[in-house]
């Protein structure tokens, strides 16, 4: 799952959403963590399961990383700073559990499914961008 992280990071070099669905242990953190590798953060990345978002900086790149398991609504994602995340240039949002809210997906959101197989294999699945534009 990392080193699709890394590749993902540098199809999004330039910034971007990611959004990232599948069960409890299917992978989404990890990814997030082959993400920051690649933009350049050498700490711990953890889920952002409690305080909702964690910001990764590296030089002139930020690695945004929301969880939505716990987030009851909209209000709350604003709240976090969503819009000014968005703002910021070259800036990736990496959001686990993001299907909760598509609608607030920019256009060009990537979206991807993470599934457990048997045996404990992972099968990642881009799904077609549903954003705020599209689920009005």
């Amino acid at each position: 799952m990392q080193a699709l992280g890394r590749e993902i990071a540098v199809e999004m070099a330039s910034g971007g959403v990611l959004a990232l669905d599948g069960e409890l242990g299917a992978g989404k953190t990890e990814l997030v963590k082959g993400l920051a590798a690649e933009v350049g953060f050498k700490g711990l990345v953890t889920s952002p399961t409690f305080p909702l978002v964690h910001e990764y900086r590296s030089g002139q790149q930020v690695l945004v990383h929301f969880d939505f398991y716990r987030v009851e609504a909209v209000e709350e994602v604003l709240d976090l700073g969503w819009d000014e995340f968005l703002e910021e240039p070259g800036s990736i949002l990496a959001i686990e559990w993001a299907g909760r809210f598509p609608k607030l997906w920019p256009a060009k959101t990537m979206a991807l499914e993470l599934t457990i197989l048997p045996g404990g294999a992972r099968r990642v699945s881009r799904h077609p961008l549903i954003s705020a534009e599209d689920s009005s």
